[in-house]
């Protein structure tokens, strides 16, 4: 008897099972390096995004065009990774997706950002504006980067950045404003520590007798004062 073949549709069903499987492993393949990018980065992504995003503004002053398109390419996987990397971690040991670790990642998020929130109210305004004038000022480096990086790439969802000049300049604002004032005030500080009275138990203990311009004659020379009244 001759064998019989399977059907069309079992074929297509399970041709269909075998890109699945091929598509979930690639995706485990990508979020796992993700993650691996994402994890070397840790401490620093900041200062690596901000860094590359201020590299590729310089080379694209510049002219160099090869330069300003490898920037554009290691902005593109810095920014891809940590985006991979966050949905990555929705993932348990074996790989299968967890809303219970979803819900970890956004309490997580939002404790962060009330903490942020809290120590920035715990400062003056000088030291919020210094703290945050360097956050925005960074925000449109990266906001400019990106633009520049859309069109080295042919990417125009990347060119979101259209607002980063003034996003920067503001930054630059706030923070001048915040370091001056600051500046300011450790000067004010110190002057006001030089010439404060030292306390009772200081003055008790010799910590806090100082030298002053008045008792700054040599020893050797108020001797010989003494030896010429002497005489």
């Amino acid at each position: 008897m001759a064998q019989r073949r399977p059907s069309t549709a079992k074929q297509v069903r399970s041709a269909l099972r075998d890109a699945a499987a091929g598509a979930e492993q690639s995706a485990h393949f990508l979020l796992d390096a993700a993650e691996s990018v994402d994890n070397y980065l840790r401490g620093k992504r900041g200062l690596v995004v901000f860094a590359v995003s201020f590299a590729m503004l310089a080379a694209q002053y510049l002219g160099w065009r090869t330069a300003t398109t490898a920037m554009a390419v290691a902005l593109f996987v810095a920014l891809v990774a940590m985006v991979l990397a966050r949905v990555g971690a929705c993932r348990d040991d074996d790989g299968a997706w967890s809303v219970d670790l979803v819900v970890d990642q956004l309490r997580g998020a939002a404790e962060n950002a009330t903490s942020f929130a809290t120590d920035l109210a715990a400062l003056p305004l000088t030291a919020v504006a210094h703290r945050v004038g360097r956050i925005v000022f960074g925000l449109g480096v990266v906001m400019m980067a990106t633009t520049i990086a859309s069109r080295a790439l042919h990417m125009k969802w990347m060119a979101f950045g259209r607002y980063g000049l003034a996003v920067a300049l503001v930054g630059v604002a706030m923070f001048s404003v915040g370091w001056w004032k600051l500046h300011g005030q450790m000067l004010a500080l110190r002057g006001r520590s030089r010439f404060q009275a030292p306390s009772a138990s200081s003055v008790l203990d010799g910590s806090g007798i100082r030298p002053t311009r008045a008792s700054t004659t040599p020893c050797f020379a108020i001797g010989k004062h003494r030896q010429r009244g002497g005489a």
